[in-house]
């Protein structure tokens, strides 16, 4: 799920658990799908990655 206009997902691996992980670009596009999905309140505290280079 993207967002942030030019912003580009930035992708980059655990070794050590062999597995790909994603830095999010956005959160406001999952919690409008939670208010979509039914909930009321929907609250987050959290950073962004904004890969725009």
């Amino acid at each position: 799920l993207y967002g942030g206009a030019s912003a580009k997902p930035f992708v980059t691996t655990h070794h050590a658990l062999d597995q790909t992980m994603y830095l999010r670009i956005a959160d406001e596009l999952y919690l409008k799908r939670l208010i979509v999905g039914g909930l009321d309140r929907v609250y987050e505290i959290a950073k962004d990655f904004r890969n725009e280079g």
